[in-house]
């Protein structure tokens, strides 16, 4: 199968979070509607079976815009990838033709069916189909301190007072670069870090605050 696929838009450092769909799909974020093919005719409204190109109906069934859905299509005839740039709201059924000019590839009640591989969000958090959801948040009861993943960075989304990271004066909106002598650039490896660190301990936590960077210590509890 020849089609035209649309240009993959490079995204920096994209953060895979799996969100649930809200509705009726299966898994997805993303519901394709309905898969089939567009072909060719003639002036008196006749029908050749020379396929000329793929309609894809689809709805963006999480909370928030996709900018980027991977399509995979098969047929009895073969298969391809499919990447429609573009940005969708949520709950929008979105109709995109993608058209092939292979006059010499003849269709014959083809069997096609099109899934969704990957979606990419506004937010630069990204779907995969079978790949298990990375954490995006966490919290730190010790420090009492919540942690949240963007594509940027790990950030403070909460700070409680009177706590741990309170005394060390972490703030909420400080990025953590590192914990340690550890870099750090998810959710996950604040866990895995702190984890590793027993009570009481004293450990060098460095911030970035408003472009400066700070060195801090924290004890844990």
């Amino acid at each position: 199968m020849i089609l035209l696929l649309a240009i993959l838009v490079a995204q920096s450092q994209p953060i895979l979070n799996n969100p649930a769909p809200q509705t009726g799909s299966t898994g997805t974020p993303v519901t394709v509607n309905d898969c089939s093919l567009l072909y060719f005719r003639n002036n008196l409204g006749q029908t050749f079976v020379t396929a000329r190109g793929l309609n894809i109906e689809f709805t963006d069934e999480s909370s928030k815009p996709v900018d980027l859905v991977t399509f995979q299509v098969t047929s009895n005839i073969g298969s391809a990838t499919i990447r429609d740039v573009g940005e969708v709201d949520p709950g929008i059924e979105t109709t995109h033709r993608f058209r092939q000019f292979d006059r010499s590839r003849l269709w014959s009640n083809p069997d096609v069916s099109c899934s969704v591989e990957a979606v990419h969000f506004t937010d630069g958090t990204v779907w995969q189909n079978g790949v298990a959801p990375v954490a995006t948040q966490a919290i730190d009861a010790r420090l009492g301190v919540a942690f949240e993943s963007e594509a940027s960075g790990v950030y403070v989304r909460f700070v409680a007072p009177g706590g741990a990271g309170d005394a060390a004066g972490i703030r909420q909106s400080d990025r953590i670069v590192s914990i340690g002598s550890n870099a750090v650039s998810s959710v996950d490896d604040i866990t895995t870090i702190l984890g590793m660190t027993s009570a009481g301990a004293t450990i060098p936590i460095v911030i970035e605050r408003s472009g400066s960077t700070l060195n801090l210590k924290v004890k844990t509890t």
